[in-house]
């Protein structure tokens, strides 16, 4: 079992600010720290009083945009642009063995836009299902056959449904107090064809001083390759189910596989705890364990 440290700075907190009667802002802002590489994550939402967002987000290289507008009791529609200009898919921060491979490492560029409807039958279980359009502009440095393949933009379409029991939930952390359970398929067509699903189960509860985190991915893709893999890998809350603690950020690319992870947070003081990590990867051909200690002060 390999163990690492990886660092996450709270540079912000939650902040509600009015913004005018009824609605409110909502700031975090994080500074994600392992070796070699730093990635904030930045999150600043407007809420309405009927619910209808803006949503302005930088994640690594990513900047994206959303608005979601409410239509009735149990629907909304929404869209997101996002764009990444450079290292979209960690294509210069390529991993093998463990190891950098800086000869399979490429640049690429990536712009997507996401626009769809969700559909609330209750408070616990949603369904969004939206269409996509991107391009991904592939750098000279990597392989031909790469290049030919998104040499034109792609598009497709995305279902998700999600079964939601959560009675609190920290963005900073991802740390929820509940269970989520999330089921995602994909297709997308253009000059190549491939398809991608993924279900998450994450779930977290109190127990005197500590809280108790377990969550599981189970991904599965068809016609796969470098830029469309599963990218899993990195000891940051953040990323949540396909976290692999005691890994680097994007170490795996994956078509298949499972993850699992386990933790446990304590609270020294009010304001400082300690937080213990494992998670467990299976692939094809590929058998992974890896474990984190954290201090969190707020």
């Amino acid at each position: 079992m390999k163990c690492r440290i990886a660092l996450a700075l709270l540079v912000a907190s939650m902040m509600p600010l009015a913004a005018r009667a009824g609605d409110v802002r909502v700031v975090t802002a994080a500074l994600l720290y392992e070796t070699g590489q730093v990635a904030p994550a930045v999150d600043y939402r407007l809420v309405s009083d009927d619910g209808s967002l803006w949503r302005f987000a930088v994640e690594g290289w990513t900047l994206a945009a959303t608005r979601e507008k409410t239509m009735s009791k149990h629907a909304r529609w929404f869209a997101t642009l996002s764009a990444t200009p450079h290292n979209a898919h960690s294509s210069e921060r390529i991993y093998r063995g463990g190891a950098r491979a800086h000869d399979l490492e490429f640049g690429d560029a990536a712009v997507s836009v996401q626009a769809g409807v969700r559909l609330s039958e209750s408070d616990h279980n949603a369904t969004d299902v939206s269409a996509i359009i991107g391009r991904e502009i592939i750098g000279d440095d990597a392989p031909l056959a790469l290049r030919e393949d998104w040499r034109t933009p792609y598009f497709g379409m995305r279902f998700t449904h999600r079964l939601r029991f959560v009675t609190a939930d920290d963005p900073l952390t991802a740390r929820i107090r509940g269970v989520e359970i999330a089921a995602t398929g994909e297709g997308f067509g253009g000059r190549r064809a491939w398809a991608r699903g993924i279900v998450t189960e994450e779930a977290g509860w109190p127990a005197g001083p500590l809280h108790l985190r377990q969550s599981l991915a189970l991904m599965n893709g068809s016609h796969l390759d470098t830029v469309s893999a599963f990218l899993t890998g990195g000891s940051w809350d953040v990323l949540r189910a396909t976290t692999l603690y005691g890994t680097r950020f994007a170490e795996f690319r994956l078509n298949r596989g499972a993850i699992a992870s386990v933790g446990a947070d304590f609270n020294i003081t009010r304001s400082l705890e300690v937080g213990l990590r494992a998670s467990a990867l299976r692939a094809p051909s590929l058998h992974k364990t890896g474990a984190l200690v954290q201090l969190m002060k707020r």
